[in-house]
């Protein structure tokens, strides 16, 4: 609802610009994706995992465009008696703003071309690999949720980041929805991986 929104708005006055790619048209993509799930006879009640990244990204640029849209001006709001904050963060460093004080070249070279590479590793290995579907999946979400940051840094120099919990003094750092890809699709991985181990026939003894 919120991408549909947003391309109303811009429809109307032309004044509106939504982050990252057009809302409506990963929209569109995603009841291809839909469509695609319905089609394919292998799959009759599973989403192809290529949707679980347009779906992911989709959320991503949508909540980035909320965020400096209404709390970039803003002070910080808190919700659930402090436990969720929402406050705006230009993040020129990775994840949690790691590295956010280093020098320009080092973050380029770090976060730009070595993510970049890592990502398309990533992506070619699960391609050519025969993992099943649900390590695959989290793969796509891994690497929806990175490739989205990356962009960010590559266009803007920067990523939006805007969301905190915890309690008490103890607190996490601030962070996005493609954070949260990214820590998902990993968690996703690593738990089919070790069902997988888990399922595997013992080695027989000599």
């Amino acid at each position: 609802m919120i991408g549909l929104a947003c391309a109303v708005a811009r429809s109307r006055d032309g004044g509106v610009d939504c982050v990252g790619p057009r809302p409506r048209d990963d929209v569109g993509r995603g009841f291809g994706c839909v469509q695609e799930a319905h089609n394919d006879p292998n799959r009759p009640s599973a989403r192809p995992a290529h949707c679980d990244r347009r779906h992911d990204r989709l959320r991503d640029r949508v909540t980035k465009h909320v965020a400096a849209t209404t709390l970039s001006e803003a002070s910080s709001r808190s919700f659930l008696a402090d436990t969720f904050r929402l406050e705006y963060v230009e993040n020129t460093g990775a994840f949690l703003g790691l590295g956010a004080d280093w020098p320009l070249p080092v973050r380029t070279a770090v976060f730009g071309v070595g993510n970049g590479l890592l990502l398309l590793a990533v992506a070619v290995v699960a391609m050519r690999s025969r993992w099943p579907r649900r390590s695959l999946v989290g793969v796509a979400i891994f690497v929806a949720g990175g490739a989205s940051n990356l962009l960010d840094r590559i266009t803007y120099g920067m990523v939006i980041d805007f969301m905190n919990v915890g309690i008490g003094p103890l607190r996490t750092g601030i962070f996005n929805v493609a954070d949260m890809a990214i820590m998902l699709g990993a968690g996703i991985f690593v738990l089919e991986g070790y069902r997988s181990a888990r399922r595997a026939p013992p080695m027989a003894s000599r």
